[in-house]
């Protein structure tokens, strides 16, 4: 299957990561969740406050990619926008998963 607009055929999963035919490294197989967990973990260790982590972190993993994807209707809460959401509690635990404004089961 074609992957990033036909730029890459094919991808493999090898030692935690994803690779190229030739072995060389295509990206990353860290779920968006399990990012969150490692930044906020060791920025709040840094002195961050956890609502800072929580709002630079929605900005890089939102609205960033979406303006990227020319998705122009998604990627912050704000009236008008497309209401994809995560609902996480305290201890950053996924709780709910909201698509188009629906939540899923």
């Amino acid at each position: 299957m074609p992957l990033f607009g036909g730029l890459v055929s094919e991808a493999h999963t090898a030692g935690g990561a994803a690779r190229l035919p030739d072995g060389s490294l295509a990206g990353s197989v860290i779920t968006m969740l399990d990012g969150l967990h490692l930044t906020a973990k060791r920025l709040v260790a840094n002195g961050w406050s956890l609502n800072g982590v929580l709002s630079e972190y929605g900005e890089m993993s939102a609205f960033g990619p979406s303006a990227i994807l020319g998705l122009t209707d998604r990627g912050r809460i704000e009236p008008g926008w497309r209401a994809d959401l995560i609902v996480l509690d305290r201890d950053l635990n996924l709780k709910a998963v909201f698509v188009g404004g629906r939540e899923l089961d």
